[in-house]
């Protein structure tokens, strides 16, 4: 009886396992957005249209070597959004346009010129956050770093050096003032 008894709470105990199991696989399969045939297709051919755009841009021997790093790590994001597209997965939203986007070609000296302007100002806000004595000292610390990595960037192009699209894209970034 008592052996009876075990069996039948072990065998409770597996099948609600692996109703677990099958729910949480079932809701691992599910995505927030289904894509229908023609923008599965659509969204395939836009992927495939980036990634030749990102490799052709990486291949270029006039980008220097960060920008080419750049198309590079894009073409990858489109072609891994191809393989899981053809494969039946979706892709979520925010990594689609993630890996749509084409880095803009490598900056001219004007382009520079303007970057350096915008992050100036981005660099003033930061000083005048870390100088506000209003601010909560943690919020005022979130402006110092930002200060240095914007100094850090600013410093870069000036003297000539690649930066990352990615470093610059963040020291422009100004922390909201609470």
């Amino acid at each position: 009886m008592e052996i009876e008894q075990n069996t039948n709470l072990a065998e409770f105990a597996l099948c609600a396992l692996l109703g677990i199991i099958l729910i949480i696989a079932s809701a691992c399969g599910q995505s927030e957005e289904e894509f229908s045939a023609t923008e599965r297709a659509q969204a395939l051919a836009q992927l495939r249209e980036a990634e030749q755009t990102d490799y052709t841009r990486a291949s270029d021997t006039k980008a220097g070597s960060v920008d080419r790093a750049d198309y590079l790590v894009q073409a990858q994001k489109a072609e891994k959004a191809t393989r899981e597209l053809e494969h039946g997965f979706n892709v979520p939203p925010a990594e689609l346009d993630d890996a749509l986007a084409v880095p803009r070609e490598p900056r001219s000296p004007h382009q520079v010129a303007v970057l350096i302007r915008e992050l100036k100002k981005a660099r003033e806000l930061d000083a005048q956050g870390v100088s506000d004595n209003s601010v909560d000292p943690v919020f005022a610390q979130d402006f110092a770093v930002k200060k240095t990595e914007a100094n850090r960037v600013i410093n870069d192009l000036e003297i000539g050096e690649e930066v990352p699209r990615s470093e610059i894209y963040s020291a422009l970034e100004v922390p909201r003032n609470p």
